[in-house]
């Protein structure tokens, strides 16, 4: 009977000892003794670092777009002030384009009264009254 107990006893030990209680491993770490618990334990540590490494990885490539992202604001904010300008650059041109045909008109009526006084001196002494007539429109 004393054996029986001492055997009930190592054997209530035994269980105790495999029991979560009584575990020393620390988390998630697989037993030594077992090769396929080692390699198991290999490839976790190695996933976890390599997740730790991609979420770095994610996390500058975020703030790489952000700062993209805000190169392009600024840009946008140029090409806009770049396009007022060009639009206002071309109403003053198409305003003096009209004044260039103006202009070129008046010359070309100037010319012509002169092509009349040529032909016929005795025109020339309206040329000046032509002339102050283009001036004046």
């Amino acid at each position: 009977m004393k054996k029986i107990k001492i055997l009930l006893f190592v054997l209530l030990l035994l269980g105790l000892s495999s029991c979560k209680l009584f575990n020393t491993r620390k988390g998630n770490d697989a037993p030594i003794e077992d090769g396929y618990a080692v390699s198991y334990y290999i490839l976790y540590t190695e996933s976890i670092d390599s997740i730790n490494v991609l979420n770095k990885q994610i996390k500058s490539y975020k703030d790489s777009i952000e700062l993209y992202r805000n190169i392009a604001d600024s840009l946008d904010y140029y090409l806009g002030k770049a396009m007022n300008e060009c639009e206002a650059l071309q109403d003053s041109v198409d305003f003096y384009k009209e004044d260039a045909f103006v202009y070129k008109y008046k010359i070309e009526r100037i010319k012509a009264y002169d092509k009349i006084v040529r032909n016929n001196n005795s025109q020339s002494k309206y040329f000046l009254g032509w002339v102050r007539r283009v001036l004046e429109d």
